[in-house]
């Protein structure tokens, strides 16, 4: 074992140590000392590839920072001092307090690869917390804090900030923790932390603001109320001891927050803004918060940035306890009679599932020795012998989960909750009693074979070298996990705590398995086929459920469940990579990717790293074929393709998921071709045998696939389509992509279709589909040219395929909105969400180079502009977004609100869209220059941001392949063209697509929630709740004249088809 923790580093703890202080040489405010604004804490262990420098503070009033200066080995020796971050390797961004002449737009017209900086602050405070007569009220003040502050009165200030460089900010409240988060541009970061401190010194929580808010959380809410995970939460919460905080209606609503108060309402609202001032005040204190910050800026001038910005916020006096008492009433909150009970709980979707919980002890304070991890491992393995490999041959199942999520509903101070959840197919429901015994007795042999060191070391070697060759994750993911980190491990482990395995504890291991027993379990059966009533009802989610006790039968069935000899404890992984090499760049070795391979069968574009130095690399190609989507019944034969493959790898596949090899396979569609695009990604040593491992199950799909597993996957498939439709906010997609794609089958036409397909139908499509194909293929990472163009020939060698027909390539187009406007209304397949969605798209044709470029200029203010108008302000519901898309060389840009039916009408929506879009016309034509220029720096900015991980740059470069553009250096010339742009060229674009009557192409496409009424009728009577299809309607009396659709195959039919366009000049 001490080889494999040497594997953490290659220095010695000596070096490492000498390693660490040289970074910190020369801070100009280390100290001890009584009278200085901080102490010094350990640094956090770091992996050998982890070229970041870090550093731990905490303030005289308790906040505690960690500081983190993003760098590189290169700049290992370079200077950096405030006046410039300027290495021998790459010019970084100018720091702050540089000279503000040289660090505006000149900054930013450095074609210089960029790194985006981030900062995340935890509260030491959740749901937990919230008064029993104001539940919600801790996910309330998360929102307030925004509303502005006494620095920065303007409600959307912060975020107007941050938007406008190319940022982004978010929250989130949890059980026992509150945590925000933003990322914005290194030229601006200090005025950014100094508007984020803001939240936390003086936010002004103007009882206004906290009336249009509580708005935004009852529209929150309702977004989430058809979420069946939620139900499931808070129905499993409710069965704790009812003095319990877990019991708590932790989201927030308008009910709970105050409001419907009705001739008493001006009164309570003064009530619960004072209560919300007062929980600020007693909870957001320095002591109880956590900073991670990460920047280019060295870690002297991040402390100064730090210390200056967050050294006022209050702390307590006393100082406020960061962890919670749990005396006697409060321990095991879900040792009661109502815990250990089988519930049936009707679900929204069509799903039939089991869920096993166990409530276990906090085990928080294990998390050197982690034991749950090792009973999940074993329990949720799919390999050899497991559990679920037994129950899918029975077709039983086909997926299992166990273990805890990381979250505080899961695992807080405490209790653990240790869940095993099942999908059950049709079979696995009538055979419920018997899956229930296969768990109960696939316990039992690990009860009876007891923990396993050699499984523990496997988990150990498999957590150190994902550790040592982690990819650099991005900043704003970074800080917010380590934020969160802080409050749970001693800084020493404030990156490691949640990776590694550190000891070896059989005992510990004991006592997590004994609590998984028949007699204290939690049973909770996700049907709609439930054949009993479901006689009662969850108070805040409404969610329909019948409980009984577990019978003394089942507890006996469940004790003396047998031991199967189909279950084994996992297996030594033949997977697990042993050889590291990074190789060095070849002779021909280039910046971007190259065609090495091109012939009738396909073509390898190969690009060896040479930046990142890990062991890894990405096969990523597209199997091109004409019968992809012909039709609807193809494209599900294909869904169920693909569904049928991953259930037969699975078994063969799984140990080398666990040894960090991934893939994906996906039913794709482009300009250029139509296909399934496969990724497969990981440790470079055994990702060719990987690959092929894939490709010869396909290879024998139609000679091993059997016709229960068909059944099984066929209704899983159509039970996706079906759950796809319910929720408005995927349907319009939907519906919106089959008007303007030529080939785009929604998820209701391959619902209506899947019924006729038949077992030897898609085994004959199988067979058809890999007769003939195209190859299209970029290796990228620590590949050998030569390993590249032998893995590409795996593909024809494992598949036998022969080339495509020339005159039979596919091509899928964009279809041309006529000019004018248009409208298409359907109604909600989900006749109990409140929720409508609407999209308004502008279609500005075959893109130019420079047009795409002024479009993505002008979001940058757009979304910002759209967030504050339509949510901040109007209120018209919790989700607005506007996407930016260039389909096939077609450009549209969008505008898309969420909003509940019975509050904000689609009408009503849309004239305040059309009210958005004037008023921002009106602010882009007042731009000043100045404006211009911080607007155009932040664009050219984030076209130069850097790729921190292999996969972005992967990513990157298979778009351009994928597309046939072949522009790898697209980011740069964009770069490049934006910084000439005119405030001219920005008005004309938006005028032209937005108002001229000329050139305006818009869709607006709506799913509108059902409202009851007595003359009205739910679906045609020929469309039940199972047989979907689209009916139309009208979404109101609108105030501007457009053309309603009513009949989108009509409709397809008159349009124009655009050629393929490729975005090149």
């Amino acid at each position: 074992m001490k080889r494999a923790l040497l594997a953490l580093s290659r220095l010695s703890n000596n070096e490492k140590a000498k390693k660490l202080s040289r970074r910190s040489e020369g801070s100009k405010m280390l100290t001890n000392e009584d009278d200085k604004p901080f102490s010094i804490l350990p640094n956090p262990i770091q992996s050998e590839s982890d070229n970041k420098e870090y550093r731990v503070i905490k303030l005289k009033n308790g906040l505690t920072a960690l500081l983190i200066h993003q760098t590189h080995e290169e700049e290992e020796n370079a200077a950096n001092d405030e006046e410039s971050t300027t290495s021998s390797q790459a010019d970084e961004p100018m720091e702050e307090g540089s000279d503000s002449d040289d660090s505006g737009s000149d900054g930013g017209k450095d074609s210089s690869e960029t790194h985006q900086s981030a900062a995340s602050l935890t509260v030491g405070v959740g749901s937990f917390e919230d008064p029993d007569d104001l539940p919600g009220l801790a996910h309330f003040l998360e929102h307030m804090v925004f509303m502005g502050s006494e620095k920065y009165p303007q409600e959307n200030d912060f975020d107007a900030f941050i938007k406008k460089q190319g940022g982004e900010d978010n929250a989130s409240t949890d059980w026992e923790t509150t945590t925000f988060y933003f990322i914005s541009q290194p030229q601006s970061f200090k005025d950014s932390l100094d508007r984020f401190a803001q939240f936390f010194i003086s936010p002004l929580l103007k009882k206004e603001a906290m009336q249009r808010e509580r708005e935004a959380i009852e529209s929150e809410f309702n977004l989430n109320l058809a979420s069946d995970y939620n139900r499931k939460s808070q129905l499993l919460g409710s069965l704790a001891k009812k003095n319990h905080p877990v019991t708590k209606f932790a989201w927030g609503n308008i009910r709970s927050l105050g409001g419907k108060a009705g001739d008493e309402q001006e009164k309570r609202d003064s009530e619960v803004h004072a209560r919300l001032r007062q929980f600020r005040e007693k909870h957001y204190l320095a002591e109880a918060m956590t900073l991670a910050v990460q920047s280019t800026h060295s870690l002297d001038m991040l402390q100064e940035f730090v210390v200056e910005t967050f050294g006022a916020v209050p702390y307590g006096n006393p100082p406020k306890k960061t962890k919670p008492e749990i005396t006697p009433d409060l321990e095991a909150p879900f040792n009661t009679t109502e815990f250990n009970k089988i519930y049936y709980v009707a679900p929204v979707k069509d799903i039939q599932e089991v869920q096993l919980t166990w409530s276990l002890p906090s085990m928080l304070n294990k998390y050197k020795s982690k034991p749950e991890r090792y009973a999940s491992w074993v329990i949720g393995y799919e390999g050899k012998g497991s559990l679920i490999e037994y129950l899918r041959k029975k077709v039983w199942a086909l997926e299992l989960v166990a273990g805890n999520e990381d979250s505080g509903s899961d695992h807080n101070s405490y209790y653990l909750h240790f869940s095993l959840t099942v999908s059950l197919t049709e079979e696995g429901y009538k055979n419920i009693d018997k899956v229930l015994e296969a768990v109960f007795g696939f316990l039992h042999m690990m009860h009876h074979e007891g923990p396993q060191e050699r499984i523990y070391k496997e988990l150990k070697s498999i957590a150190e070298t994902k550790f040592r060759f982690a990819p650099e994750p991005s900043p704003g993911d970074n800080v917010e996990s380590l934020s969160e980190h802080m409050h749970k491990y001693p800084s020493e482990h404030y990156i490691t705590g949640s990776e590694l395995l550190y000891e070896y504890d059989p005992e510990g291991i004991r006592e997590c398995l004994s609590y998984l027993q028949h007699n204290n379990v939690n049973v909770m059966i996700l049907t709609n086929g439930h054949k009993q009533t479901y006689d009662l009802k969850e108070p805040w989610f409404n969610t329909p459920y019948a409980v009984q006790d577990i019978s003394p039968e089942q507890l006996s069935s469940w004790e003396n469940a047998t031991v199967l000899d189909a279950f084994t404890l996992p297996e030594p992984n033949p997977y697990l990579t042993s050889n590291f090499t990074i190789f060095e760049p070849e002779d021909d070795a280039s910046e971007y990717p190259i065609k090495v391979v091109k012939h009738s069968a396909g073509e390898l574009w190969f690009k060896q790293d040479k930046k990142f130095n890990l062991p890894r690399a990405y096969i990523i190609f597209h199997l091109i074929s004409p019968l992809i989507f012909l039709s609807p019944e193809n494209a599900c034969m294909l869904d169920m393709l693909i569904g049928g493959w991953k259930q037969q790898l699975t078994t063969k596949v799984y140990p080398a998921e666990v040894a960090e090899l991934s893939y994906s396979i996906t039913p794709t569609e482009s300009g250029t071709g139509q296909g399934i695009s496969i990724m497969v990604w990981g440790y470079n040593e055994k990702l060719p045998l990987f690959m092929e491992t894939i490709l010869k199950e396909w290879d024998g799909f139609e000679e091993s696939f059997s016709k229960d597993l068909f059944d099984a996957v066929k209704d899983v498939v159509k039970k996706s389509y079906y759950n796809g439709a319910l929720k408005p906010s995927k349907l319009h997609k939907d519906i919106a992509n089959s008007v303007i794609k030529s080939t785009h089958w929604t998820v209701i036409q391959k619902y209506e279709a899947i019924g006729s397909i038949s077992f030897e139908q898609l085994k004959l499509y199988s067979k058809q589909l890999k007769n003939r194909l195209y190859c299209r293929m970029l290796i990228q990472g620590n590949m050998l040219k030569a390993q590249a163009i032998d893995t590409f020939g795996l593909v024809q060698k494992t598949l036998n395929y022969k080339p495509l027909i020339a005159n039979t390539w596919p091509h899928a187009r964009m279809a041309q909105i006529p000019i004018g406007e248009h409208f298409l209304t359907v109604e909600s397949i989900d006749v109990n969400n409140s929720n409508s969605a609407i999209t308004q798209h502008f279609f500005c044709g075959l893109a130019s180079f420079r047009e795409v470029s002024i479009a993505e200029m002008i979001m940058l203010m757009f979304g910002e502009s759209a967030f504050d108008f339509l949510r901040t302000k109007e209120q018209l519901g919790y989700s607005v977004s506007t996407p930016l898309s260039l389909a096939r060389g077609i450009l549209r840009f969008s505008v898309s609100v969420n909003n509940q039916e019975d509050k904000n009408s689609l009408s009503h929506v849309d004239e305040k869209i059309q009210e958005f879009l004037l008023k921002f016309y009106n602010d882009l034509k007042v731009m000043t220059s100045e404006q211009l220029e911080e607007l155009r720096v932040s664009a050219m900015r984030q076209k130069m941001q850097a790729d921190l991980q292999l996969r972005e740059e992967a990513n990157r470069n298979w778009e351009e392949v994928y597309t046939e553009e072949f522009m790898f250096d697209r980011h740069k010339k964009e770069h490049d063209e934006i910084a000439n742009i005119t405030h001219q060229e920005l008005l004309e674009f938006f005028h032209k697509y937005v108002f001229d009557h000329q050139f305006v192409r818009t869709l607006s496409v709506a799913v509108k929630a059902f409202v009851p009424s007595s003359n009205k009728t739910v679906r045609d009577s020929k469309c039940s709740l199972k047989e979907m299809c689209i009916k139309y309607t009208e979404p109101g009396e609108l105030k501007r004249k457009v053309n309603h659709i009513q009949d989108i195959d009509e409709f397809k039919r008159s349009l124009y088809l655009y050629p393929a366009h490729k975005v090149l000049n």
